[in-house]
């Protein structure tokens, strides 16, 4: 999937659990037991390249800024 493609199903409710706001979308990324998963995968998996908190962060400041997608 490309970034384009990632950002436009983060937004499309019909792909993203129905979730409607930007705020929805946060909060399921900031509490949702299966996102938080992947800073804790277990087996030798690795983590995403930034720490939760900082992920939060970035997607709350993606989200005060309209959701924008690239092109």
């Amino acid at each position: 999937m490309t970034t384009a493609g990632l950002c436009a199903a983060l937004k499309n409710p019909k792909k993203n659990g129905g979730r409607t706001t930007a705020e929805q979308v946060v909060e399921h990324m900031r509490t949702d037991p299966l996102v938080l998963w992947a800073w804790d995968p277990g087996a030798q998996r690795q983590t995403p390249p930034l720490n939760h908190a900082e992920f939060v962060a970035e997607l709350t400041t993606w989200a005060e800024q309209g959701m924008p997608c690239p092109r």
